[in-house]
């Protein structure tokens, strides 16, 4: 990253002309490289520091405007924060005949369903764009559903990685009759932000603002790290 950033001087001291094509990969790159801490880490900005020591902003290290910017041209590494209260989601779904096996218990398929739905509404609050469903990290079924209860899911951010968001869900069964609540499904869904031409785009990066969000970050970093060891 460094040294594709460096630009080398000719006799004069001043910087050689070059095509920014490398700077521009370089920051797309870093871009991708998502932490999750409080403000996460910006590198957006060493090529045009770079530019200044130089005596002034370097035009071919800027290049284009990258197409995955919104409407404002801000990106997830050029200052956008969002709270996690700011994208919670509860879904409620009651549970139909249709939606049951021969012993009235709910489908375990109607429920991943119904955790994808939940995690996506949640991925589009945080990012303002269009998700795509990458991966369920975990799926755990501690008790069944019965015909009649009424599901109710929770949905939060977890932790941001550049394009791809950690969401958690929770689904509890609810008696409509005493109220009584238990929990019967707990899944970690990585969702990706995506720009105008489908492909990955920065979504905006989280602002702690207690220790359970900041351990929530942490443990979903360690599952992150462990789902790419999964697929070496």
């Amino acid at each position: 990253m460094r040294h594709a950033l460096l630009r080398p001087r000719d006799h004069s001291g001043q910087r050689q002309a070059r095509p920014g094509r490398r700077c521009r990969e370089a920051l797309h790159r870093a871009r991708r490289e998502g932490l999750p801490e409080e403000g996460g880490i910006d590198r957006s900005h060493r090529c045009d520091d770079r530019a200044r020591q130089g005596g002034g902003k370097d035009r071919a290290c800027r290049g284009p405007r990258d197409q995955s910017l919104n409407s404002n041209g801000e990106d997830g590494l050029g200052g956008r924060t969002r709270l996690t209260a700011e994208s919670l989601v509860e879904m409620t779904e009651i549970v139909l005949p249709e939606d049951t096996n021969a012993r009235g218990s709910i489908f375990g398929g109607r429920v991943l369903a119904l955790v994808d739905k939940c995690a996506a509404i949640v991925a589009m609050r945080h990012a303002r764009s269009e998700v795509v469903t990458a991966s369920l990290d975990s799926v755990d079924f501690r008790s069944g559903v019965r015909v009649g209860n009424v599901l109710v899911l929770n949905g939060r951010v977890n932790a941001v990685f550049g394009s791809s968001m950690e969401i958690e869900i929770e689904v509890h069964s609810e008696d409509p009759l005493t109220g009584a609540r238990h929990l019967t499904t707990r899944a970690f869904v990585t969702m990706v932000a995506v720009g105008p031409l489908g492909r990955p785009a920065p979504a905006p990066r989280l602002k702690f603002v207690s220790d359970d969000e900041r351990e929530r970050a942490f443990a979903a970093g360690t599952r992150r790290r462990e789902r790419i060891a999964r697929r070496a």
